[in-house]
């Protein structure tokens, strides 16, 4: 009877042994997503899902990449990026260069792309702003692609603006007299100029264009060997989006 008990203890220890032993031998998947923009309240759902767990539980250790990069596309292609942030538009252009990538997930119901100007400086319209200095991040991207939808609705080309590259300095550039308007991004801009008690004359692109908003991009090559990869970040994503949605006022904790 001993030696029985003895056995049982022994066969229990060895279970012990070797789920604790499974336990530490789990590592989380490091992933890199290219942000392509400075740490910013637009990024809140992945910033909450890092901090409410949602990657870690799908057993993703996610590193947040700001650099400024222009080729985040030919980056995710190479898989030396696993995920970006990009526009809709901009995932037409890099598969027409033969670039290996496709949108997985959408972040925005609406194009979040405009021009912004202070009110009182003579504009109005969109025509009115012919032989203005209008700021753009650069001559690449949803901002510039955003200005030149816009120009084109009412007749005008880039050749009828003074396009000035400012960087994403546009509050600044604004407020300085720098630009006479800027083109950005409605849910970031706009806001921290309303915040400032700032009135606006803002005119939207998805006002007169149903253009594709942000989206989570990954390259052919991740969706076909790591399928599952790809479904555990955007079930995360997703996640904290719904989150932010039910608990709006508890997210600027997080932020």
């Amino acid at each position: 009877m001993l030696r029985k008990k003895f056995k049982l203890l022994g066969v229990v220890f060895s279970i012990l042994i070797f789920l604790t032993s499974g336990s530490m031998a789990f590592t989380a998947e490091d992933i890199k997503i290219a942000m392509g923009y400075i740490p910013n309240v637009q990024f809140a759902p992945y910033y909450v899902a890092e901090e409410k767990g949602y990657f870690q539980k799908e057993g993703l250790n996610v590193k947040f990449d700001y650099g400024m990069s222009t080729d985040i596309m030919s980056l995710v292609s190479q898989g030396m990026i696993d995920f970006g942030i990009s526009d809709g538009d901009q995932v037409i252009v890099a598969r027409s260069r033969g670039l290996k990538v496709k949108a997985v997930y959408s972040m925005y119901v609406k194009y979040p792309v405009g021009v912004v100007a202070l009110q009182g400086k003579g504009i109005k319209n969109i025509q009115d702003l012919k032989g203005r200095r209008v700021g753009i991040p650069g001559p690449y991207g949803s901002n510039y692609i955003g200005i030149r939808i816009l120009l084109h609705n009412a007749g005008l080309t880039l050749k009828n603006v003074d396009l000035v590259s400012i960087g994403y300095t546009q509050v600044e550039s604004l407020l300085s007299g720098k630009v006479d308007a800027a083109a950005v991004y409605i849910n970031n801009e706009v806001v921290v100029l309303e915040n400032m008690g700032k009135k606006l004359v803002i005119f939207r692109v998805y006002d007169i264009s149903p253009m594709v908003s942000a989206v989570i991009v990954t390259g052919d090559r991740i969706i076909k060997d790591r399928p599952e990869t790809v479904g555990k970040f955007i079930r995360a994503v997703k996640l904290a989006s719904d989150y932010i949605y039910k608990n709006n006022g508890d997210v600027m904790d997080i932020l």
